[in-house]
C-alpha cells in the first residue's frame, strides 16, 4: 500500500521544481526515494516475489492517470471552479510527460533494484549485511530511476543546466535518504525477525 500511494502521490508533484542545496530539485525526491525502503524491507522480510509483487502494484496504479489525466483537461470548468480548472490544467498538463517518464524510471530501476538486493543476499546473507544490501542495491537502482526519470521527463522542458542541477540534486537527495533510512530496515528485525525463506 505504502508504495501504490507513493508513486501516485510523486508523480502528481513531481514537475514542481525547487531549489535544495543551491540545486534545482523536483520536490518528489525525498517522498519517492521511500519507495525503495519499502522495497528492500519487502524483500528482506518477504522475499523478492513479494517485493516483485508490490512493484507490479505501484505501477499497474499509475496507468490510469496516463490515460486519464488528459481527459480531465477535456472538460470546461464551471465559473465558480475556474481556479481549480487551472490548476488541474497545470498538473494534468504535465502528467502525460512526467507519469511516462515516471513509469518507465520506475520499472527499470525496482526491478533492478530488488533484483540486486538479492544478488547481494545470496552472496552475504548474514543480517549484519543488512546495510550493504540495502545502500548497495539502493545507490545504484536510484542511479538508474534517477538518469531515466530526469531525461523523459525533462529533456527540452527545462535549460541544460538546470537538466543537469535536477539530476544531481535529486541523486544526492535519493543517496542521503537511502544511508538514512538504513537504521529502519535494521530495526524491522525486531518488529519483523523470521523471514520468509524463498
Amino acid at each position: 500500500m505504502a508504495v501504490i500511494s507513493n508513486i501516485m502521490f510523486t508523480n502528481m508533484v513531481s514537475s514542481k521544481i525547487v531549489t535544495i542545496f543551491g540545486l534545482d530539485a523536483t520536490v518528489a525526491n525525498v517522498f519517492y526515494a521511500a519507495i525503495f525502503l519499502a522495497t528492500d524491507l519487502l524483500s528482506e522480510h518477504y522475499g523478492k516475489k513479494v517485493a516483485l509483487r508490490a512493484v507490479w502494484l505501484g505501477f499497474f496504479a499509475l496507468v490510469p492517470i496516463v490515460f486519464f489525466a488528459p481527459l480531465v483537461n477535456m472538460f470546461q470548468g464551471t465559473l465558480y471552479s475556474q481556479d481549480v480548472h487551472y490548476a488541474l490544467g497545470v498538473i494534468f498538463g504535465k502528467a502525460v510527460r512526467i507519469s511516462v517518464a515516471s513509469l518507465a524510471a520506475y520499472l527499470l530501476a525496482n526491478f533492478f533494484d530488488v533484483w540486486w538486493f538479492h544478488k547481494i543476499k545470496n552472496r552475504y546473507p548474514d543480517k549484519k549485511y543488512l546495510w550493504l544490501r540495502n545502500n548497495g542495491s539502493t545507490i545504484l537502482s536510484q542511479f538508474i530511476d534517477n538518469s531515466t526519470f530526469t531525461l523523459l521527463a525533462f529533456a527540452a522542458a527545462v535549460p541544460f543546466d538546470a537538466l543537469w542541477q535536477i539530476f544531481i540534486s535529486g541523486y544526492i537527495i535519493k543517496i542521503i535518504v537511502a544511508v538514512c533510512d538504513t537504521p529502519f530496515v535494521y530495526l524491522s528485525h525486531f518488529f519483523k525477525p523470521e523471514d520468509i525463506e524463498e
